[in-house]
């Protein structure tokens, strides 16, 4: 089974299910759903293509888990770069990997900002930030990105997950390395895919 129609069959048979749980936010499988939809459709929306690379630069988030499982519906490869990165260590993993739209927390904005002439790659539109920045120009508000998406199946829904991968912990110093970033993503699909309709 493709990860991708997990979601939306989980939103089918248990609609009213404990999904997912971030802060004080408690989602079900249709509201989840619902939510990495509109993600989805935005991607496509913007011009993002199946194959292409789509980069994270975010701390465990909402909007984060979202992102993987958009990729799982869409196909879009996914870029996860650590928050711990330098800017000339995610400048490379950027153009390393083809990136070609960024999706970062608001505090990153100046480094990405530092970034951008070396990457022509990722149009202006493609540098989406979540909160608040004190640099708007240059940049596209998550919450703008998705405003104008609907909510329903994305057209050929169900691709493979595809992600990215590099060898870039060295440039991230050894005293800051956590290694439960890919931990915690990974648990919540992997349980996911434990249930079965009806559980």
């Amino acid at each position: 089974m493709n990860i991708g129609s997990l979601l939306p069959r989980h939103a089918r048979y248990r609609p009213e299910h404990l999904a997912f749980v971030v802060g004080k936010e408690r989602l079900n499988f249709l509201e989840l759903n619902s939510r990495v939809n509109r993600l989805s459709n935005a991607l496509l929306d913007s011009g993002i293509r199946k194959g292409q690379k789509m980069a994270t630069v975010l701390p465990n988030c909402e909007e984060l888990m979202l992102l993987y499982w958009a990729a799982a519906k869409t196909g879009i490869v996914i870029v996860p770069g650590s928050p711990l990165l330098q800017a000339s260590g995610l400048a490379t993993l950027l153009r390393d990997s083809d990136t070609v739209v960024v999706f970062a927390d608001a505090e990153f904005a100046e480094t990405l900002n530092n970034i951008k002439n070396e990457l022509p790659a990722i149009q202006n539109e493609h540098w989406v930030i979540l909160g608040e920045s004190k640099i708007n120009s240059g940049f596209k508000k998550y919450s703008d990105f998705i405003a104008e998406a609907s909510t329903d199946e994305p057209p050929d829904a169900h691709c493979a997950m595809m992600m990215f991968t590099t060898s870039c912990i060295p440039v991230v110093p050894q005293e800051r390395q956590k290694g439960s970033f890919t931990r915690i993503m990974c648990v919540p699909i992997t349980a996911l895919t434990l249930l079965p309709p009806g559980a």
